[in-house]
């Protein structure tokens, strides 16, 4: 199966395999940026999820109702970019080392069949109600994605001195999926609903996920009749282009430029594909939870920009030829970065928990902070304040869970 826990010097999260800053000394073959803004997506991941009031809080801390995106929308697909981004890492250190590509690929469907089962177990918990299990989650788009995205990788690579990407491969790979996904939407006449549709019952994807998964495998934000799914199976297929970006951020970085023109390049790209999903934004709308075309325009620019400033930021004084110092202060997004799976693990059972007990006098849906406690902390703080609050805690304990783990260099392998 997998080396569950693997004690080293180095770690592995749910994205493809690269050694992680540790001991306050970050190795020269490592990125700081990746790992340190993995952990703020992950970390990011739990604030957002433990409001004390999932009405009184801060509108960028939480998902788009529906049309158009807050910075929330943006953490979950940054995280496919620093994997695919990783993936290429992986993949290069790998084939050194001697491995097949068949092992490589085998490699990469058995780690998507782990993470999509632990996502599926995750889903079930606490109830295990199978009958009524929801298949899709954050877990399995990230196996969809990596299997897909590995396979292609792979598939059209070419090994010369060291492993190369099939920069046109995956770049017309990229176009392929979001033409071929766009004239589906446009052009498939659905009976009932017609088609290019965008709203929560009629769209092309809740459409698809009824018919294959049946409703009551999808989840309980499309109403008490399941009709959509914010996780479905189009939704997948449009996410995969944002790990591919990651994909090719690796390549312009792995070709050894400076550190100034490596990142004007991705800020560039950057720039190019947020003004594409703008202008594209009045005819096909920036939607997160049906994955649009221009969602993935948008956030894939978003996250990419952001990694670009990251990397000069946190390795342009190193520029990869001498050991970079991790400072106080980036060690909580590396307790999180270098165990990520680990903390998503965390926080999704916390999660479960938090909705199975209620303390006495208990506020919805915070059902451990007692009505009394918020009202007096509403009193002295403005609400939307102690939803921030209240998340920053979930932060907290879910890093002093991991961080037994990072202190011992145990992380959770696959």
């Amino acid at each position: 199966m997998a080396q569950v826990l693997h004690r080293c010097a180095t770690a592995t999260d749910i994205g493809p395999e690269t050694p992680t800053a540790t001991s306050g000394i970050a190795s020269s073959k490592r990125m700081l940026s990746v790992d340190v803004l993995r952990g703020l997506c992950v970390a990011g991941m739990v604030l957002v999820n433990f409001p004390a009031d999932w009405v009184l809080r801060y509108h960028q801390l939480g998902h788009a109702e529906w049309d158009g995106p807050t910075a929330t929308d943006m953490m979950f697909p940054a995280f496919l970019l620093l994997s695919g981004f990783s993936m290429v890492y992986s993949f290069a250190s790998r084939s050194q080392r001697g491995e097949t590509r068949g092992s490589l690929a085998r490699h990469v469907l058995l780690r998507s069949v782990i993470l999509l089962g632990l996502g599926l177990i995750l889903n079930a918990f606490p109830s295990f109600n199978w009958h009524m299990l929801h298949i899709f989650g954050v877990l399995q788009r990230i196996a969809f994605c990596y299997l897909v995205g590995g396979l292609l990788v792979l598939g059209t690579s070419r090994r010369r001195v060291r492993f190369e990407v099939n920069i046109w491969a995956v770049v017309g790979f990229m176009v392929l999926v979001l033409a071929g996904v766009w004239a589906a939407v446009r052009f498939v006449d659905v009976p009932v609903y017609g088609s290019w549709r965008f709203d929560h019952n009629g769209n092309l994807g809740a459409v698809i996920d009824r018919a294959i998964f049946g409703n009551r495998h999808l989840s309980d934000w499309g109403g008490p009749e399941r009709m959509w799914d914010a996780d479905g199976l189009l939704s997948c297929i449009t996410s995969i282009p944002n790990l591919l970006l990651g994909v090719l951020a690796a390549v312009w970085v792995r070709r050894g430029g400076s550190v100034a023109k490596t990142m004007l390049g991705l800020l560039v790209l950057a720039a190019a594909l947020i003004g594409v999903a703008l202008l594209l934004n009045p005819y096909l709308v920036i939607n997160r939870k049906l994955w649009t075309d221009s969602f993935t325009l948008l956030s894939g620019g978003v996250s990419l920009g952001i990694f670009a400033m990251f990397y000069l930021w946190l390795d342009g004084a190193g520029n990869g030829k001498k050991k970079v110092q991790v400072m106080w202060w980036q060690t909580p997004a590396l307790v999180y970065g270098s165990n990520a799976i680990l903390g998503f693990v965390i926080y999704t059972l916390l999660l479960g928990f938090h909705g199975l007990y209620r303390l006495p006098g208990a506020h919805a849906p915070a059902y451990w902070l007692p009505g009394a406690t918020y009202a007096k902390l509403c009193q002295w703080i403005d609400p939307y304040n102690v939803s921030l609050l209240y998340g920053l805690v979930a932060v907290g304990v879910v890093m002093g869970l991991l961080w037994p783990f990072y202190q011992r260099k145990i992380f959770l392998k696959l």
